[in-house]
């Protein structure tokens, strides 16, 4: 055993490292738990979502600091399926479509969104 401080009270490493370690599961555990909580919402939000991709329309793999991952799209679904809401959100050309309700006329938008849920594949199940 050791000393510390001006005191010279008695100190443990081992009962010190303990303690932090324990500190760290315990905190590991309680964002562990953050996260179910938020899954089992986001779950509750979109029922039918893909299963197999968890609604981010994809996978991402490998990539590091300096470079981005690599995303693999996902295709248990048809490309016309949306992958959040689990329904036909995209015409033939898998683009979304908008419709104004004043006039009903259908606007094309630039990127990728669902006619139900405006998914723009950038939500799906919250990782850790």
């Amino acid at each position: 055993m050791t000393t510390k401080g001006p005191l010279n009270l008695p100190f443990d490493p081992w009962e010190a490292a303990a303690a932090e370690a324990d500190l760290i599961e315990r905190s590991w555990s309680e964002y562990a738990e953050g996260v179910k909580k938020e899954q089992d919402a986001w779950r509750a939000k979109w029922p039918c979502h893909c299963e197999a991709c968890g609604g981010w329309c994809g996978h991402a793999f490998g990539g590091d600091y300096h470079n981005p991952p690599d995303f693999d799209p996902c295709e248990a679904l048809a490309p016309e399926w949306c992958h959040r809401c689990g329904y036909e959100g995209f015409d033939e050309d898998h683009e979304g479509l908008l419709v104004v309700p004043d006039n009903r006329k259908y606007y094309r938008l630039t990127k990728r969104v669902c006619f139900w849920c405006h998914h723009n594949d950038d939500d799906g199940i919250p990782e850790m």
